[in-house]
């Protein structure tokens, strides 16, 4: 990102010309708190870390604190210490304790957002009393305000235990310079790594429902049923594996408009359809029987079942229709049918043969000896008394 520099800004970094040539004097190595280099993946934040390392080098800091605040929560988000032949960034990412800087001289900083410099801390000052100033010997100290389109973001805190005045008037300015830089880049860090957050957990719940799907796929393609996904409309979405296996069609076939032509008994395709439709307006469950067509040209009976599936505001958003095949029991109920026109119709003839013979003695017991004599072979009826043949 190109900044313009203001006319104090270019003097600030003429006065600290002296400053230039050390810019690659020592070089800067970045660790995180396990010891590992993530900040290399993320582009902002190696900017940042980058800009610690220099600023320290730049200014004679001996050690430096990048503090964030969040919800209220100041957090040291990196540490950079010099080493005698390098600068070390390690990002740390944890609460400052009474043994990282002064407290008191953050939490003016914080609030004030006014910064705090301490030429010589051993002189007597009003932040002379916070024990890290004390047990440390802080010979030279400063804290700036990490401010970004007005908003407090955060500080940076620099130190140096051995030599006092270190923070001369152009480090300073040189200081506020980088400092609002520094916010610039923190929050361009923060902002990158939300973004990765977002995108692994996007990842990762992409993840759980493309598992969670292909469970429920597996679940109901393992149905022994007709399973079929229709829109509102009634246009098919997708079906179960016993749909493609019993019709021998692809999900593709299924799907097209003119595949129940295909799949139904050509007198079952307008009543269905008229059926679906008027149910459709209504929105309501409904059963209907239809016969199906199996891939070996045969047709056996189908009960199906339509249920609507509705979203938060009671709009249907999806039709399951599920199939059994009845086809035997159709069969037994045709057969029973048949048994009882049968049925019927010996009832009917029997009332008939009353209605002729009526009552009479002497022709029910004809009747009666030609019943016994009809099952067999025997031509020849003898009817009398045995002795007066």
């Amino acid at each position: 990102m190109a900044t313009a520099l203001s006319g104090a800004e270019l003097e600030v970094l003429s006065d600290a010309g002296e400053l230039e040539a050390s810019w690659a004097a020592r070089p800067i190595e970045l660790i995180d708190r396990r010891g590992q280099p993530p900040w290399m993946e993320d582009p902002s934040g190696h900017i940042l870390a980058t800009l610690l390392g220099h600023t320290v080098q730049h200014v004679g800091a001996e050690r430096a604190l990048l503090i964030v605040r969040r919800a209220d929560e100041a957090r040291i988000e990196a540490e950079v210490t010099t080493q005698p032949d390098t600068i070390v960034v390690r990002r740390l990412d944890a609460l400052p304790g009474p043994s990282d800087l002064p407290d008191t001289v953050l939490r003016y900083v914080l609030r004030t957002r006014e910064a705090v410099m301490l030429d010589d801390a051993s002189v007597r000052n009003p932040f002379s009393n916070d024990p890290y100033v004390i047990e440390h010997r802080v010979r030279s100290l400063l804290c700036l305000p990490l401010v970004k389109q007005g908003t407090l973001i955060g500080a940076l805190y620099l130190e140096n235990r051995v030599a006092s005045h270190v923070f001369t008037p152009p480090r300073v300015g040189l200081l506020k310079l980088l400092a609002s830089q520094a916010a610039v880049s923190l929050e361009n860090a923060h902002l990158y790594t939300e973004l990765r957050h977002a995108q692994a957990y996007l990842e990762q719940r992409t993840r759980e429902l493309a598992a969670a799907h292909e469970e429920l796929r597996r679940t109901v393609d393992a149905i022994p049923h007709a399973i079929t996904i229709l829109d509102p409309e009634g246009r098919i979405l997708g079906a179960n594996a016993f749909v493609l296996d019993y019709t021998g069609l692809s999900l593709e076939e299924v799907r097209a408009d003119v595949s129940r032509l295909r799949r139904l008994h050509p007198d079952d395709v307008a009543r269905l359809q008229e059926e679906r439709r008027k149910a459709f307006l209504r929105g309501e469950p409904f059963e209907t029987e239809q016969r199906a067509r199996r891939k070996d040209g045969q047709y056996r009976w189908f009960s199906i079942r339509y249920n609507p599936v509705r979203d938060d505001h009671g709009n249907i958003i999806r039709w399951y229709a599920t199939g059994t095949d009845i086809d035997d029991r159709k069969r037994a109920e045709e057969r029973v049918q048949s048994e009882n026109l049968a049925l019927r119709e010996e009832v009917d003839r029997s009332s008939m043969f009353e209605e002729i013979v009526g009552a009479s003695p002497p022709l029910r017991t004809v009747l009666s000896q030609v019943s016994k004599v009809a099952p067999t072979d025997s031509t020849v009826l003898i009817t009398g008394d045995a002795d007066h043949r």
